[in-house]
């Protein structure tokens, strides 16, 4: 073989190598940008501390708020089992079921009001930071600002009062008393309501039945989310794991009304309201905890596509050098 011949034969490889570097190197950027624009950066520590303060704000209203019913008149008897006294901290919790329903209430939709705000705010700058933004959008959207809000919170309170009417009778259905505690049933249904449906509602509002394209997708959300259980973002996680935890920590809570202890706590429907809201609090630790592992495990992927793209690159100057050096020699 003679030396143009070698020459151009090892020139061949280098360029063919140097291809195939190049289309590695563009396949990683390429990996690194997808991963990285297809689901907005979530962040941690910003909804660690949000939801730390929901939760301590939901546990007073479920252990002190009903107490101060009794701050300036005398506990009633207790009710049943006086030869076992409950704790002084839970009597004023059992005193009265019905009183302790409607504090519930009263703070549970107190405490979701502000949770749904801030999580609208953030599901709204997520959507921006996944869509982009333009100068034409953002003032269309301050116009429309205040009148959304308020048509927004109008459809949110709409649908929190006819999901109440719903799980009543879901609860009826299951075998809650029809007449006996009529009342203290449809407070643990708007309990209920307040605690699943009003932040969903208020947050990516309620789905419309028109044939319009946009409301075709949004009930399709909807049923994503509320029927699939299929959440894909880590802001739809927090609107799908706190209302089967509610769900679920209410059913759970009627399985000690069965016991036949006969203690005040066990009076309808204390432990299916209390359970609820344990439900919705580790439904909403559970969502930020996988939130954080599908987060770190995405940043790991990143860090290991860039690595990859610097080694490629560092590989094609390495080759390219030694190319040159055997071009001179």
């Amino acid at each position: 073989m003679t030396d143009g011949q070698s020459k151009e034969s090892r020139t061949r490889v280098q360029s063919e190598f140097r291809r195939r570097v190049e289309t590695r190197r563009y396949a990683c950027i390429h990996s690194t940008r997808t991963m990285s624009s297809s689901s907005p950066s979530f962040p941690i520590s910003r909804f660690s501390s949000l939801l730390g303060v929901h939760t301590t704000l939901l546990l007073f209203t479920a252990l002190y708020l009903p107490r101060s019913s009794f701050l300036l008149s005398p506990l009633p008897p207790q009710a049943s089992s006086r030869d076992r006294p409950q704790h002084a901290f839970i009597r004023p919790l059992t005193a009265d079921p019905q009183l302790t329903l409607i504090w519930l209430c009263v703070g549970v939709g107190v405490v979701q009001a502000s949770w749904a705000t801030w999580m609208k705010i953030e599901h709204e700058n997520a959507r921006l930071e996944m869509f982009g933004d333009d100068a034409e959008s953002r003032v269309e959207r301050t116009l429309k600002s205040r009148e959304d809000k308020l048509h927004t919170l109008k459809d949110a309170l709409v649908a929190t009062l006819a999901a109440s009417f719903f799980f009543h009778v879901v609860l009826v259905l299951f075998g809650a008393p029809l007449i006996g505690h009529f009342s203290k049933t449809y407070l643990l249904a708007l309990l209920l309501s307040l605690l699943i449906v009003y932040p969903n509602a208020y947050t990516l509002k309620t789905p419309a039945l028109s044939s319009d394209p946009n409301a075709l997708v949004h009930r399709l959300t909807w049923l994503r989310l509320f029927v699939e259980l299929s959440p894909r973002t880590p802001h739809e996680r927090f609107f799908v794991y706190p209302a089967v935890g509610a769900v679920l920590g209410s059913w759970m809570g009627a399985f000690p009304i069965a016991l036949d202890w006969d203690r005040p706590w066990q009076a309808w429907p204390l432990t299916l309201a209390y359970g609820a809201i344990a439900g919705h609090i580790i439904g909403s630790w559970v969502a930020l905890l996988l939130n954080a592992v599908v987060f770190l495990a995405d940043a790991n992927k990143t860090a290991d596509a860039d690595k990859a793209r610097v080694e490629a690159v560092e590989e094609v100057k390495s080759k390219s050098k030694k190319g040159k050096k055997g071009q001179n020699k």
